[in-house]
């Protein structure tokens, strides 16, 4: 299994986690810290997402003894169900995704949203039908997703709830931007990393396709403006972003161009000025 690193926010003194299991026709989880625990990950409750047609979502708690999680459905305990997450998943009736990928929790005017990078990779645990994907063991359908991440609004704003809203979007160098059907660009890039920044901008590597070179981008998330702040080298390959906590400092990790064995990794290191 290949989850990317969570990330992480706080609502009322709990911990919440978001991470993604990172192959084709996997899915999206959640961990919500116990009242009791604090913020601790030492207790809490696993959730996994399903996402319905009409754009809410629900968060789908893994937890033995609830729904199909039970004895008779060959499941022991908490532990097996832990140990066993896909198939725990599967049981619990979440959707299938493409690659879920790197996540970004917001923050400043953008708090409580979440957006996750999408890959295209073909299903490996799921089959083709007529209308796209669907999981081979319970038969969910996976959505006919024609953008490269998804966004979810957490219900009331608060990330330990069980309810959300969700959509399909599309980032390019030329915007944000909410599509429904068919992507707004012919070949959209690939996300290879996400952060928001304290004021609530969304900062993204892009990977170049049809363009000929790996991109930084700063997202007026309100307005779906882009702006370009770093592109590589013919060659070179941005791969991932970090922001500094005064909010003024942009780290950038970088692949020089070459030959794989003589490459090199450096960190590019990128200074707003004071307003």
């Amino acid at each position: 299994m290949h989850r990317w690193p969570g990330r992480e926010t706080a609502s009322h003194n709990r911990a919440v986690v978001y991470t993604g299991d990172g192959e084709h026709g996997e899915y999206l989880y959640k961990l919500v810290s116990d009242k009791r625990a604090g913020r601790s990950l030492d207790h809490g409750v696993l959730h996994v997402a399903r996402l319905y047609p009409d754009g809410r979502g629900e968060w789908l708690p893994l937890v033995y003894g609830r729904g199909p999680l039970i004895r008779a459905n060959g499941w022991e305990d908490q532990a097996d169900v832990l140990l066993r997450t896909r198939l725990a998943a599967d049981g619990a009736g979440a959707t299938p995704l493409p690659p879920p990928g790197r996540i970004a929790v917001g923050s400043g005017t953008t708090a409580r949203q979440v957006v996750c990078a999408l890959g295209a990779r073909r299903a490996v645990g799921c089959e083709a039908t007529g209308s796209g994907s669907r999981s081979r063991i319970t038969g969910v359908a996976m959505p006919s997703l024609a953008g490269n991440l998804i966004r979810l609004r957490e219900h009331g704003g608060d990330p330990t709830a069980t309810a959300f809203l969700w959509s399909d979007e599309e980032l390019s160098g030329q915007g944000l931007r909410q599509i429904s059907a068919e992507p707004q660009t012919e070949r959209a890039p690939t996300v290879r990393d996400l952060q928001y920044d304290a004021q609530g901008h969304l900062w993204a590597v892009l990977e170049a396709e049809g363009t000929p070179s790996d991109e930084l981008v700063s997202v007026n998330t309100a307005s779906g403006t882009t702006r370009r702040v770093v592109t590589a080298r013919q060659g070179a390959e941005l791969t991932a972003v970090a922001v500094a906590d005064d909010n003024r400092q942009i780290f950038v990790a970088a692949c020089t161009p070459g030959a794989v064995q003589e490459r090199r990794s450096v960190v590019l290191s990128v200074r707003r000025p004071r307003a």
